[in-house]
C-alpha cells in the first residue's frame, strides 16, 4: 500500500494556532470550513505532479517539490509537493486538482493555521528538508526553525503501512487506512525529528520532507544550517576512492569530508567535483584504528552530481571517504571554519570513550569523527547527534561507517562550552582516534545550526 505521513509541529506564540486538517485520497478533497486570513498548506503525494490546485476559489502556490529523479541517483515512488495559501479567503471547503491532474491520487493532506504572516506567499515560507530512502532503514528527517514560533510540516511517502513515529513527541496520531497524520505543540524552538519507524523501512525510494512557516511576530531571525545530504563508500581495499553519482543540492553550500585509512597516509585533499577540500584537522593514526581526516568546502560551486575522490600518498592499505552537505537560509553570511580538537588514545577497563572535547563558539555547527579499533555501537552519546546514511548503493542501518564502523556525529547548536566526546565501543581496551571540527557564519550575531538529513 502506498503512503503518506503528514505530521505537523504547531508552536503557539502571538496567536498562532493550529486549526484543522484533513487527509484525503482522491481530489476534490473536502476540508474544514477556512477562516478568513488563515495560512492553508496543502501536500499532495502522487504519482504524476499536479501543475495547478485550487482551494475553493484561491489558486495555491505550488512551493517545495522533491528532486524525485535525482537523490542520489534513486527515484521516489511518487511526488510529494508543497502547496501554500497565505491568505486564505473565508469559508472554502474544496481542494481541487485543476492541471496536471492525470496518474493516481495517493494522499492529499491538508493544514490550517491562524497567526500566521499573510503579507504573500513567499513571506510565510522559512526553509524546507527532504531525505530519501533508497533501500531499507528508518527514514528521518531534521529541521530547525529559523525564526520563533514556526508551523512547521512534514510529510512522507512510503511503500507499506506505517503506525508509529519518533523523533519529536508526535501526538494525535492518526492511520485512516494506512494513511497518518500527527501533531505537536512546544514553546521551545529547537531540533524537530519526523521518524517513521513502520512502513517506510523497507522497499525503495521512500521520501520525507520538513517545511517550515513563519508567524506573525515571530522574529529572532536566525541563520541556520540544514543538514542536506550525508554519503559514503565501504571500505576500499588500496590507495584510492572514487564515488559516482553524489547529488550536491546546492552551490554555496558548506561540505565536509570524511576520509580515512588504514595504515598512515600522507595528507592530500580529496575532492567533490571541481571543489578541493581545505584540511581542517587530523589525528595521528595507528595500525588498529587507522587514520581520520576531517576536510571542508565552505561555498560548493555548484549543483549536480559529482565524483567525490581522493587519492592519498604514503602507504594505505585501505581508505574510505564521507560528505557531508549542509545548505545555510538564505541571505546568512559566508561560513567560516572555527576551532578544531583531536586526540588519541586506548581504552583501558572501559567501553565509553569520553575523550577529547571541543570549545567552539555557542551557535557553531560542531561535527565529530571518531575511529576505533574495537567497533563503535551506534548511536552515538548525548550531546552529540547522528543519523543513518547512504553507503554506495545500500544503505547502513545505523551511524557507523560500513565495515570499518567508525562512527561520525554532530551537534547542531555549539553550548560555547567545553563538549566530550560520547562513544561506546564493542568492548573494551580499544584504540582510538578522534578529529572534531566547527564552523560559524562570518557575522558575530547568535547562530542556530539546524540539521536534517537526506539520507535512506
Amino acid at each position: 500500500m502506498r503512503l503518506i505521513l503528514l505530521l505537523l509541529i504547531a508552536v503557539p506564540c502571538f496567536g498562532q494556532t493550529f486549526v484543522s486538517s484533513t487527509s484525503c485520497t482522491a481530489f476534490p478533497c473536502t476540508v474544514t470550513s477556512t477562516g478568513a486570513g488563515h495560512l492553508g498548506v496543502a501536500i499532495t503525494d502522487r504519482s504524476v505532479e499536479p501543475t495547478a490546485i485550487t482551494i475553493g476559489s484561491q489558486a495555491m502556490t505550488q512551493s517545495f517539490t522533491t528532486d524525485t529523479t535525482n537523490f542520489n541517483g534513486f527515484q521516489t515512488i511518487s511526488k510529494l509537493d508543497v502547496w501554500v495559501t497565505a491568505n486564505l479567503t473565508g469559508s472554502q471547503t474544496s481542494l481541487t486538482c485543476t492541471t496536471g491532474c492525470t496518474g493516481s491520487t495517493f494522499a492529499v493532506h491538508w493544514y490550517e493555521f491562524s497567526g500566521m504572516i499573510t503579507s504573500s506567499d513567499a513571506a510565510v515560507l522559512d526553509w524546507m528538508s527532504f531525505g530519501v530512502n533508497p533501500g531499507t532503514g528508518a527514514l528521518s528527517a531534521y529541521f530547525t526553525p529559523s525564526t520563533a514560533h514556526e508551523a512547521v510540516v512534514t510529510a512522507s511517502n512510503c511503500s507499506g503501512t506505517a503506525s508509529s513515529y519518533s523523533g519529536s513527541t508526535w501526538s494525535n496520531a492518526q492511520f485512516p487506512s494506512g494513511e497518518g497524520a500527527a501533531e505537536l505543540t512546544t514553546s521551545a524552538i529547537g531540533l524537530v525529528t519526523s521518524t517513521v519507524n513502520t512502513g517506510c523501512d523497507s522497499g525503495s525510494g521512500m521520501g520525507t520532507l520538513i517545511v517550515g512557516f513563519r508567524a506573525s511576530g515571530g522574529t529572532g531571525t536566525t541563520c541556520s544550517w540544514t543538514f542536506a545530504e550525508e554519503w559514503g563508500e565501504p571500505v576500499v581495499s588500496g590507495t584510492s576512492v572514487s564515488v559516482s553519482n553524489v547529488q550536491v543540492h546546492r552551490s554555496g553550500d558548506l561540505i565536509v569530508l570524511y576520509p580515512w585509512c588504514n595504515t598512515t597516509c600522507t595528507t592530500a585533499a580529496p575532492t567533490i567535483g571541481s571543489d578541493t577540500g581545505t584540511l581542517g584537522v587530523t589525528a595521528p593514526g595507528s595500525n588498529t584504528s587507522g587514520q581520520p581526516y576531517l576536510y571542508y568546502i565552505l561555498s560548493s560551486s555548484a549543483a549536480g552530481k559529482k565524483t567525490m575522490a581522493w587519492s592519498p600518498t604514503g602507504s594505505p592499505t585501505q581508505v574510505q571517504l564521507y560528505m557531508q552537505e549542509y545548505t545555510p537560509n538564505p541571505s546568512c553570511p559566508a561560513a567560516q571554519h572555527d576551532v578544531s580538537a583531536s586526540g588519541t588514545g586506548t581504552l583501558s577497563g572501559s567501553t565509553s570513550l569520553t575523550s577529547p572535547s571541543i570549545t567552539a563558539t555557542a551557535g557553531d555547527l560542531e561535527v565529530n569523527f571518531t575511529a576505533v579499533s574495537i567497533h563503535a555501537i551506534s548511536p552515538i552519546g548525548s550531546p552529540w547527534s547522528c543519523v543513518v546514511f547512504q553507503q554506495g548503493t545500500t544503505p547502513s542501518q545505523d551511524c557507523t561507517t560500513k565495515l570499518t564502523v567508525n562512527i561520525m556525529g554532530f551537534i547542531t547548536s555549539a553550548s560555547g562550552s567545553s563538549t566530550s566526546n560520547n562513544v561506546t565501543t564493542n568492548s573494551i581496551g580499544a584504540d582510538w582516534q578522534v578529529v572534531m571540527d566547527s564552523y560559524k557564519f562570518a557575522s558575530a550575531a547568535a547562530t542556530l545550526p539546524q540539521v536534517f538529513v537526506i539520507h535512506p
